[in-house]
C-alpha cells in the first residue's frame, strides 16, 4: 500500500490496510476543510452550525466507505482529494463551491439561506454544506483520474467483479458467438 495515492493504496482493504486507508482518507478530508470550515463557521454563527456539522459527518462517512470498500474509486477519490485540497489556497474552488451552494439554496427556498436560529437554519446549514461538497467531490474524482475508470478495464484483482469474458471459467465452443452462460433469458443455453 503506497501513501502516494496509487492504485494499490486502496483496493478492498482488510485489517491494518483498512485502518491505514481510513487514516489517509481522514487526513485528506481534514485538509479539504481548512478554508470551508473557517468560512462555514462564520456563515453559521447565528444558526446552522449543527446542520453543517451533520453534513460534514455524512460526507466523511460516505467518503470513508468509498475509500475503504470502493476499490479503484477510493484510490481516485484520495488522489483527487489531495489535489483539490492543495487548490483551495491557489484557485479557491472551495469558496466558489460555497457561493454556488448559497446561491442555489437561496434560489430554491426564496428566503435567506441561513436564518437566525431554528430548524430552518440547521436545515440550511446541512443542505448548503452538502451542496458545497458535491462539486468538490466531482472535482476530486476528475483530478484523481476518474475518467480513466470509465476507459480502462479493471485490474486482475478486480476482474472477477466485472465478469470479464477473458476471465470466464466456461470455455466458449468454436461454433458459437457467445459463451453458453451468456444468455440472459435462457440460462445454461
Amino acid at each position: 500500500m503506497s501513501i502516494g495515492g496509487g492504485e494499490s493504496s486502496v483496493s478492498k482493504s482488510t485489517g491494518p490496510d483498512r485502518r491505514r486507508t481510513s487514516l489517509i482518507w481522514s487526513g485528506v478530508f481534514a485538509a479539504n476543510l481548512v478554508v470551508p470550515l473557517f468560512l462555514g463557521l462564520q456563515a453559521t454563527s447565528s444558526g446552522g452550525a449543527t446542520g453543517m456539522a451533520c453534513a460534514i459527518l455524512v460526507c466523511w462517512v460516505a467518503g470513508l466507505a468509498f475509500c475503504v470498500q470502493g476499490g479503484r474509486l477510493g484510490s481516485v477519490l484520495i488522489r483527487g482529494g489531495r489535489r483539490v485540497a492543495l487548490c483551495q489556497f491557489l484557485l479557491m474552488p472551495h469558496i466558489a463551491a460555497g457561493f454556488f451552494a448559497l446561491w442555489f439554496w437561496t434560489d430554491m427556498i426564496d428566503q435567506p439561506p441561513l436564518p437566525k436560529g431554528g430548524p430552518w437554519a440547521e436545515m440550511g446549514g446541512f443542505v448548503v454544506t452538502l451542496l458545497t461538497a458535491l462539486p468538490l467531490v466531482i472535482a476530486a474524482i476528475l483530478f484523481g483520474g476518474g475518467a480513466r475508470l470509465l476507459s480502462d478495464p479493471p485490474g486482475a484483482d478486480e476482474s472477477a467483479d466485472y465478469a470479464e469474458p477473458s476471465r470466464d471459467e466456461t470455455p466458449t465452443p468454436r461454433d458459437t458467438a457467445y459463451p453458453p452462460s451468456a444468455s440472459f433469458f435462457f440460462e445454461g443455453g
